[in-house]
C-alpha cells in the first residue's frame, strides 16, 4: 500500500478528475457515493484502499473541491469547481522541477526580477516558487539554476 503526505492524495484525485475532464455519466447521482465510483474507475488510483477512497470522496464534495450536478434526463455530471482547481494549479506547480540534463552544458541559468514593493507578497510567492524549483538564491532578486527552465519560469511566472 501506498504513502501519501498529507493533501498528496486529494491532489492525485482532484488532478485525476481535472486532467481526465470528462462527464461522468454512469453514476447518476448527486452525492460523494457517485464520486468515489467514478474515482474508484481510475487505474492510477486503484493502489488506494477503499476506506481512504470513501473517505476523500465524502471529503472533496463536502468540500465543493468537485460539484455533482443532474441533468434533466438522469445523467449525472461531475466537474471540479474553482476551489478545486486552485489545488490542482497548486500541485501542478508543486510538481515542477527543471529537467537535469544528462551532461551539463556548463551554463548557468540566471532570473532577474524586479518586482514593486507593494506587491511585496507576490515577490516573495515568485522567489519561494523559485526556491522550491530548485533555484540558488544569488543576490536579492537574483536566482541561478543549472538546468534549462525556460518552460518552468514562464509558468510560475
Amino acid at each position: 500500500m501506498l504513502v501519501y503526505r498529507r493533501g498528496e492524495l486529494l491532489w492525485k484525485i482532484l488532478s485525476t478528475i481535472g486532467n481526465a475532464s470528462i462527464a461522468f455519466s454512469s453514476h447518476p447521482s448527486r452525492n460523494s457515493l457517485s464520486v468515489y465510483r467514478a474515482i474508484r474507475d481510475f487505474r492510477a488510483l486503484q493502489s488506494v484502499s477503499e476506506r481512504r477512497l470513501r473517505t476523500i470522496s465524502k471529503y472533496i464534495v463536502d468540500k465543493k473541491y468537485v460539484v455533482v450536478t443532474l441533468a434533466g434526463d438522469g445523467a449525472a455530471t461531475i466537474r471540479v469547481s474553482e476551489s478545486g482547481k486552485k489545488i490542482i494549479n497548486r500541485a501542478a506547480v508543486m510538481a515542477l522541477r527543471p529537467k537535469a540534463q544528462k551532461k551539463w552544458d556548463r551554463m548557468w541559468r540566471l532570473v532577474m526580477f524586479d518586482v514593486p514593493t507593494r506587491l511585496k507578497i507576490s515577490r516573495d510567492r515568485f522567489a519561494g516558487l523559485l526556491k522550491i524549483l530548485g533555484f540558488v538564491h544569488y543576490q536579492k532578486s537574483v536566482f541561478i539554476c543549472p538546468h534549462p527552465c525556460e518552460d518552468e519560469i514562464e509558468v510560475i511566472a
